[in-house]
């Protein structure tokens, strides 16, 4: 499976879990991150979940989402507010602020 297709997957879980928002990806080349950003109805962003090339690698489309839901990132996205939320092979991480 591509990534499109791994990202797509991503994106329709994440609206799934925010229906009211929007889903958005950003690539970051620096950071070699896939970084989904979940706006509110009036466009502000409400979450930022950055997922390494490593763990889209490693995982089939399947795997990935069983491990979003098995590592809870509803409940971490909550808590972390705006502050970017680090998906790697090994869970998940709230980044630290700059």
């Amino acid at each position: 499976m591509s990534y499109e297709q791994k990202l797509s997957r991503i994106q329709s879980y994440l609206e799934s879990l925010f229906s009211e928002c929007s889903v958005h990806i950003e690539v970051e080349f620096e950071e070699s991150t896939f970084c989904f950003r979940v706006d509110d109805p009036d466009g502000r962003v409400k979450h930022l979940l950055a997922v390494s090339e490593g763990f889209l690698s490693d995982f089939t489309a399947d795997q990935i989402e069983k491990k979003l839901e098995t590592w809870n990132v509803k409940r971490v996205m909550g808590q972390a507010g705006r502050m970017k939320i680090l998906v790697s092979t090994f869970g998940l991480k709230i980044a630290e602020q700059d």
